[in-house]
């Protein structure tokens, strides 16, 4: 368990995934080994869930504008990483 918690973090992977792969704690094989695949599938769309991330803070970032120039240009770069997003997506789903 220690080696599947080094690898979390050194993974750079977006803190909220970190949180929610370390929270885990398999008791079983059966359990350790869908952590791992699990792990194995973040690690391979680690591009797709850092953009995701982004999009996320940067929704949030855009929430808290009150000047419409700068909400117009949030909407811009949200767009334009939303776009990205698409191209990134896991074609197939977490087991």
């Amino acid at each position: 368990m220690e080696h599947y918690q080094i690898i979390i973090a050194g993974s750079g992977l977006p803190e909220g995934i970190k949180a929610m792969l370390s929270s885990r704690e398999p008791y079983t094989l059966d359990e350790l080994d869908e952590s791992y695949g699990d792990l194995i599938h973040f690690l391979k769309h680690k591009e797709y869930y850092i953009l995701l991330d982004r999009v996320e803070k940067g929704e949030a970032y855009k929430a808290q504008q009150t000047d419409p120039a700068m909400i117009a240009a949030a909407q811009r770069k949200i767009d334009k990483l939303a776009s990205e997003l698409e191209q990134l997506q896991p074609k197939e789903e977490i087991a």
